[in-house]
Parts: C-alpha cells; sequence; structure tokens
C-alpha cells in the first residue's frame, strides 16, 4: 500500500506514483469531527491529534496538520483573552479590537 510519504517523496524526487499527494487544510474540522467545541478542541493536544487521524481517514488525504489556531502565537506573545467562536476560529481579542 503506497503511504502519503511515499507519495510525498515520489512527487519531490519525480519519480511515478499512484497518485500526486493531496494535502487538505482542515483544521477546525477536527472539533466537529469529535463533537467537542473548538475551546475543547485546542485545549488539549491529543484532541487536535485524534480530530485529525479522523479526518484524514475520512478523507483520504495525504498530510498530518499539527497546527493549532493563529491566536495560539498570539497568547506566546502575551495575548490574555482568546475568543472561541462557534463556528468560526479562534480570534485574539487584541487582533478584535484592533489594539
Amino acid at each position: 500500500m503506497t503511504t502519503g510519504m511515499d507519495r510525498l517523496v515520489a512527487a519531490i524526487n519525480g519519480d511515478d506514483c499512484d497518485r500526486a499527494p493531496v494535502f487538505s487544510i482542515m483544521l477546525d474540522q477536527g472539533a466537529r469531527e469529535l463533537g467537542i467545541s473548538l475551546e475543547a478542541y485546542y485545549s488539549r493536544g491529543d484532541h487536535v491529534a485524534e480530530g485529525q487521524l479522523r479526518l484524514r481517514d475520512k478523507y483520504g488525504y495525504d498530510n498530518l496538520w499539527c497546527l493549532f489556531y493563529v491566536g495560539k502565537e498570539a497568547e506566546l506573545l502575551g495575548c490574555k483573552k482568546i475568543l472561541f467562536a462557534s463556528d468560526g476560529p479562534p480570534m485574539s481579542v487584541i487582533w478584535l479590537l484592533g489594539n
């Protein structure tokens, strides 16, 4: 069986493969796949990992993302509050207020 890594290496090397590697950018959708809120999803790395594995298995693409939400970097730089929407990506309060 050809793996996503096999496809990526073949593409990089210009070798033949069963198909081109498919990279999907599904981040927040993992929360819905697990049936939990975005805040609960992003609060634990194991939730993100499980959500990403389920999405890859469900849709058959070749990559896994280890990314969290963009606001995570803002938190690391001192942002004190992240707003978790029920139907959209988390936002840094400082970005929302334009400060």
